[in-house]
């Protein structure tokens, strides 16, 4: 069973923080749903030891942001 607590490190080309206070995170610290930390690589592998990584590649992330189109609850709705 994964412990939903445990925070999950995401990696990648560039983190949109949205914050607009200094660089971008080079990583992000995800639990239950929510963003729990953001900065360099090392502090948050220290901070988080043995926490799980995905690194992402040349990907974009940013956090926060949702499809709309993609979370309706509408099972027998027919638009896309």
């Amino acid at each position: 069973m994964i412990d939903e607590t445990a925070p999950v490190l995401h990696r990648a080309a560039h983190i949109v923080s949205q914050s607009g206070a200094g660089p971008e995170p080079e990583m992000i610290a995800v639990a239950d749903g929510r963003i729990r930390a953001t900065g360099t690589v090392a502090p948050l592998r220290d901070r988080f030891p043995g926490a799980p990584e995905t690194d992402h590649g040349d990907a974009t992330l940013v956090p926060g942001l949702n499809d709309a189109r993609r979370a309706r609850a509408a099972p027998t709705s027919t638009w896309c």
